[in-house]
């Protein structure tokens, strides 16, 4: 593998990681690479159509939540961006909270609501306002990126307990 700086006098294979990052999936791309040297260009040698869904993916989940600013009615969950983005930009963030019920509580509490219900932002902090004075919940989030399209969404994180019952 060799990169590309100019440094090499023989080559067999190009990595282009670091030059194919915010490509669009779903469409295809054509690399063409031609030999340099002091006498100029040589000719270009052109590869194979690749789509970017051949090479993004979905982002691992966010990492390391952290609890803050607790109040009766209100906390502050905060993440680390994915080990691995997938290949493209992380563009988002999606999360969901759960409550959990209180003993004799059978209704909207206990189960994490359906997969396509959730809330977005694009920063790694979210203000969890309007909480149920004493109440306890769980949070996850998930990182999102353009290739959901073609490789579906990424994991969701490990969850965060909040107990509001003490503050």
């Amino acid at each position: 593998d060799c990169p590309i700086d100019g440094t090499q006098t023989k080559c067999d294979t190009v990595t282009l990681k670091d030059n194919t990052r915010d490509l669009f999936p779903g469409t295809y791309y054509y690399y063409r690479v031609a030999a340099v040297n002091s006498k100029g260009i040589g000719p270009y040698a052109y590869g194979d159509a690749q789509t970017a869904g051949d090479w993004v993916h979905a982002p691992t989940r966010p990492r390391l939540l952290d609890l803050s600013s607790v109040s009766r009615t209100a906390a502050t969950v905060t993440w680390i961006e994915p080990e691995d983005d997938g290949g493209v930009a992380v563009t988002g963030y999606e999360y969901q909270v759960l409550r959990i019920c209180k003993v004799g509580e059978t209704e909207d509490c206990g189960d994490w609501p359906q997969d396509d219900e959730f809330k977005t932002t694009t920063g790694k902090s979210v203000r969890l306002t309007g909480l149920e004075s004493g109440g306890e919940y769980h949070f996850r989030v998930r990182a999102v990126n353009v290739a959901e399209e073609i490789t579906g969404k990424g994991n969701w994180s490990f969850d965060i307990y909040i107990d509001l019952s003490g503050s």
